[in-house]
């Protein structure tokens, strides 16, 4: 199984990663393109979502690149 080839340390440091990424960017751009300010629930969401694959590019990276 792919999911399984990354270690526990090597799961927590890449949704660390990816969730400093993601509150980073909140707080840096904190409105949208129209001037008003982003909804929790649609950033929640789309973290999450994007989160599976960030997860499933790293189990592969961890298998295929190192």
């Amino acid at each position: 199984m792919v999911l399984a080839s990354l270690s526990q340390a090597g799961y927590i440091a890449v949704i660390g990663g990816y969730c400093a990424v993601v509150v980073l960017a909140l707080l840096i751009w904190p409105r949208d393109v129209n001037g008003r300010r982003r909804a929790y629930g649609c950033i929640f969401g789309i973290a999450l979502f994007g989160l599976g694959f960030v997860l499933a590019f790293a189990a592969w990276a961890a298998d295929a690149v190192f």
